[in-house]
């Protein structure tokens, strides 16, 4: 999601993506429906995000997402055909930064003792990762990629409560991560090859914090591994080339700049194939 460009992939792949991807959510439960409900003969690139990936749930966004589509209401259709067109024209005040959304913010001042921890909880509320365009075209916002600025810290102080690199998760935990997206995927890579369909794994790149959270719990030889055999499909691991990985701008641990993205679009192509 925070890696492609649509633009750039559809010259490169000789056919236009759909963008399904969504924040925060494991792809699984996504394909799954795609999979079983629709008559899709084509590639899946299936984002691999890790941990997030292992965790076949759905997620913050997943739930809301899914009763939208199936049970959209009459005044929730008509919104998103008033706002996409009114939105290309005139100017709105951010959601994110609405006058409602930042009562509510500051109303809720967490009252700790220790001020650097209140600061930082409440720094990593209220926060502002992208936007999102045509086609779920999505771009991150242009502050946050400025590294120290208070927009890029907030973002990372969101990520940090997630990040544990105290406890190494036990062989047994590991196990079981692997397993879950292998007894997942596996029947829905049988369903999608019957019609010539396929899927290609791609590990996402990634910085900081999170790159030391994947070399700490070892997820490329415990996860990622065992999980690409399991799925007997394409895979590919972006932090297996520099040019994929180190040699792009990741500002915030997670996501793409926006010229990254580009490049990665571009460089993405030969490798799947």
């Amino acid at each position: 999601m925070w890696a492609a460009d649509l633009d750039i992939m559809e010259k490169e792949f000789g056919t236009r993506p759909s963008q399904l991807s969504l924040l925060g959510t494991s792809p699984a439960l996504f394909v799954k429906d795609i999979v079983e409900n629709a008559d899709f003969d084509s590639i899946f690139l299936v984002g691999v995000t890790p941990f997030l990936f292992n965790w076949l749930t759905e997620g913050y966004f997943g739930k809301g997402a899914f009763a939208r589509y199936h049970d959209e209401s009459p005044s929730q259709w008509m919104n998103t055909k008033l706002h996409d067109p009114l939105a290309k024209n005139f100017g709105f005040v951010d959601e994110v930064f609405s006058l409602f959304e930042w009562v509510d913010h500051y109303l809720l001042i967490p009252l700790k003792n220790n001020a650097i921890d209140n600061a930082k909880v409440h720094n990593g509320q209220g926060w502002k990762l992208g936007d999102t365009f045509d086609d779920r075209q999505t771009d991150i916002w242009a502050p946050v990629e400025q590294e120290g600025s208070f927009d890029n810290e907030q973002i990372l102080n969101f990520w940090r409560p997630g990040i544990d690199l105290d406890i190494l998760k036990t062989p047994e935990e590991l196990t079981g991560m692997a397993q879950a997206p292998v007894d997942c995927f596996t029947p829905l890579l049988t369903q999608l090859k019957a019609r010539s369909g396929d899927m290609v794994f791609i590990l996402m790149p990634s910085s900081g914090l999170y790159l030391e959270q994947y070399i700490f719990n070892n997820y490329r030889e415990d996860l990622w591994l065992p999980m690409i055999t399991g799925f007997d499909a394409p895979a590919l691991n972006s932090m297996d080339f520099p040019e994929l990985s180190t040699e792009l701008e990741i500002p915030e641990w997670s996501h793409l700049t926006r010229k990254s993205q580009d490049d990665w679009s571009k460089r993405v192509y030969p490798y799947t194939q």
